[in-house]
């Protein structure tokens, strides 16, 4: 894809099952950075909510996601590139989080509006258990009745470990539910290829129907899942727009020219200035002065997300890890899978070495390194300024995210959980007693105060000192 381009005549979706994403991070940045797709939908990441919280991806942000909370594996998520996030949003209708279940229907989404082309998309995963397949495909046909409703286009894309390539009754299950809702699936060749099978369980299903959509595989070398690429064409008027940004330029010979002026000023303006004007006019000369030698400059801003070289050794291997690839699916030779598996791993140290190589030399090349150091220690761990969402609950089937009305849904939980959860289960005996304990101990006890006069507290004193044998 042209990376220079200012008008995109298509959009592209990237679906990659990446069996535990943190330790495929490298191999899908560098096919990231090779193919730049505006989506990518990433299947199995295998990763908990706090681990995606601090995930980086250059150039690409978190429009939705789904982590496991009972157990571990599995998950979904979809990233957008960042030329496009603002034109989508996540999509948390209550019907469809009703039915999204660990295992057995994983899904998350999002909507996107964009110059030419607005839809909806869902990533999907299921385990290969069969035991979920009927649930799964129930819930399919409740997700589609929701978003086919809802919008015109829809486009699913996840590893739903359903294999089209065998008719079979799973299959014909499946194609049931699809043109209920007139959805065609688009990959018909495999998706995972073994010595032994080959299956096409990872898929995008659509019911965009027309010669606008083209889907195709790519071996990744990310996990022995191959991606699937998805191009919707004739998508105009996404404008690819440059960061502008203002900034001073301050110089030894303009500050001390700026000095000298300042000091050749008399300031009797702001002298016969009234008090409480005083401040108002010393900051509009000041300024006036500040801009003339410190004009505002306007400066396109670069892209920070610059490209790290790979070298030629790792280039090399790659090449290499590719025709091994697609010699062991000729052949399907065993001994090919091993050779395959080390070199994978080889192919990972060498990125890994080349990062760091990187890295140092624009550490050693700075002026000021530990500024750059940080910079890139927080690209990594994917430290930046976020903007935090309203926090949503789902009372009484409907979804609050208004602050004021989530702020009262808690405040009447917690006013009221007492009469709603705990006096429900104590005995009505044990209760009874407790409320009589209870108005006993609160009732109202009458103290009478009688006021006494000076004489009396005289004589009291003196009948105290006769009692102590105290003479006057």
């Amino acid at each position: 894809m042209n990376k220079n381009r200012t008008n995109v005549d298509k959009v592209s979706i990237l679906h990659q099952n990446v069996q535990h994403l943190p330790s495929r991070l490298e191999m899908l940045n560098i096919n990231l950075d090779e193919l730049e797709p505006d989506i990518v939908a990433i299947s199995e990441h295998k990763m908990s909510n706090s681990e995606i919280e601090i995930l980086n991806v250059p150039k690409y942000q978190i429009s939705s996601s789904f982590s496991r909370l009972e157990s571990t594996g599995g998950g979904v998520m979809i990233l957008v590139h960042n030329k496009i996030f603002s034109k989508c949003k996540s999509v948390k209708l209550p019907a469809i989080l009703s039915i999204t279940t660990e295992k057995e229907f994983e899904c998350c989404v999002t909507e996107f509006t964009l110059d030419g082309l607005n839809f909806v998309m869902a990533c999907l995963y299921r385990t290969p258990q069969h035991c979920f397949l009927d649930p799964f495909l129930e819930k399919l046909e409740i997700l589609l009745e929701i978003l086919c409703k809802k919008y015109k286009k829809v486009i699913l894309a996840g590893d739903i470990n359903i294999n089209v390539l065998e008719k079979n009754n799973t299959y014909n299950k499946l194609m049931n539910v699809l043109k209920m809702h007139n959805m065609i699936y688009m990959i018909d060749f495999p998706t995972r290829i073994t010595t032994t099978s080959e299956t096409a369980i990872d898929n995008f299903i659509t019911n965009i129907v027309d010669d606008s959509l083209n889907a195709s595989s790519i071996i990744t070398h990310i996990s022995d899942h191959d991606a699937q690429l998805l191009e919707i064409r004739g998508v105009s008027g996404v404008l690819d727009k440059p960061t502008r940004k203002f900034y001073r330029r301050f110089d030894e010979s303009h500050l001390e020219v700026f000095y000298r002026e300042l000091a050749n000023l008399n300031w009797m303006e702001i002298y016969q200035s009234p008090v409480d004007e005083k401040y108002d006019a010393f900051i509009s000369v000041f300024s006036h002065y500040f801009n003339i030698h410190f004009p505002k400059i306007l400066r396109y801003k670069k892209d920070n997300n610059s490209k790290i070289r790979m070298s030629t050794e790792v280039i090399d291997k790659k090449n290499e890890l590719l025709e091994l690839e697609n010699l062991h699916r000729r052949t399907k030779r065993e001994d090919l899978k091993i050779q395959i598996k080390n070199n994978r791993k080889a192919l990972k140290l060498m990125i890994q070495k080349n990062k760091q190589k990187y890295f140092d030399k624009k550490i050693m090349d700075s002026k000021n390194k530990n500024k750059i150091a940080w910079k890139i220690i927080n690209a990594e761990v994917g430290k930046s300024k976020k903007n935090n969402s309203n926090l949503g609950v789902i009372s009484n089937g409907a979804l609050s995210t208004d602050p004021h009305c989530v702020s009262n849904i808690f405040n009447d939980f917690f006013v009221t959980a007492v009469d709603n959860f705990v006096i429900p289960d104590i005995p009505k005996k044990n209760l009874k007693q407790q409320q009589v304990e209870t108005s006993t101990s609160m009732s109202t006890q009458v103290v009478r105060i009688r006021m006494r006069t000076s004489d009396q507290d005289s004589g009291d004193q003196q009948e105290s000192r006769t009692t102590l044998g105290w003479q006057q």
